[in-house]
């Protein structure tokens, strides 16, 4: 029998660094918002759900919600979210996850699951330097040259979290 790795995810710090505190029909204060509004509620048969709206003039290019220094330097995390982007919006068809701090965005991961509602799940290292350590949350605008997106048009996303974890490797004896 050949020998394998094995890869294990064990949770360091179990509770989520995220702020998702915000009940229904109250403005999601634990966020904060870039030419949008966010509001929590009930959409699409689902309780508890940021509804993240574009706001702002007729049409904007950078629009996100975000939470600044949470993240610890040097340190792996699990981020997971559901999402839900609907068919009606005019320009909104995708949406991401960046990490942010003194250096530019970094753009982590995409999703782009249209009028379902998508559990999306990555690791993400922070880097030592410290230069992200914030999470942002952008509507995108996959199908034009600009990310140009239209006043109210709208992206659900519900469940963030951001789990410390730490990895460790097993391998056999012998």
């Amino acid at each position: 029998v050949e020998p394998y790795l094995e890869k294990l995810i064990a949770y360091k710090n179990p509770n989520n660094i995220v702020t998702n505190t915000a009940v229904g029909g109250t403005v999601a204060s634990d966020w904060t918002l870039y030419d949008c509004t966010a509001t929590v509620g009930t959409h699409y048969g689902h309780d508890s759900v940021y509804e993240m709206v574009v706001a702002g003039t007729s049409t904007e290019d950078d629009v996100y919600m975000k939470q600044d220094n949470i993240m610890i330097t040097d340190t792996t995390y699990q981020i997971s979210f559901d999402y839900y982007i609907p068919s009606g919006n005019t320009n909104v068809n995708a949406m991401d996850l960046r990490v942010s701090g003194s250096a530019d965005d970094a753009q982590v991961d995409m999703a782009s699951v249209i009028d379902a509602w998508t559990n999306h799940s990555f690791s993400y290292h922070a880097p030592a330097d410290g230069t992200h350590d914030n999470i942002h949350i952008w509507l995108q605008n996959t199908s034009s040259g600009s990310n140009s997106l239209t006043v109210g048009d709208k992206l659900y996303i519900k469940n963030i979290q951001a789990i410390e974890t730490t990895h460790y490797e097993l391998k056999p004896s012998g």
